[in-house]
């Protein structure tokens, strides 16, 4: 139980601690609007480059789909045709 409360006790610590120091942070005079819109422009530039990177992410697993589609079926021709046939129509080719 002493190992538990070893463990606890510091860790509500620093919670408690980091929501004062929010609290304090949130009521300073240089907490300003100001820093808020530009907070809140941050946020939203990163929010539109996440989502530029998801688009981008769904774009290329298609292509990867796409390209693995287009091996199978090669590899499934190649395998109708089997060795044999290949090789007659190698040599009719030259």
């Amino acid at each position: 139980m002493d190992d538990l409360a070893g463990v606890l006790v510091p860790i509500f610590g620093i919670l408690w601690l980091s929501g004062a120091l929010k609290v304090l942070a949130t009521k300073l005079p240089g907490a300003s609007n100001h820093d808020t819109r530009a907070l809140r422009d941050e946020v939203a530039a990163l929010r539109e480059e996440v989502r530029r990177l998801r688009e981008e992410n769904s774009t290329r697993i298609l292509d990867l789909d796409t390209t693995l589609d287009q091996v199978d079926r090669r590899l499934g021709r190649l395998e109708v045709r089997g060795p044999a046939q290949e090789s007659v129509e190698a040599v009719g080719r030259r």
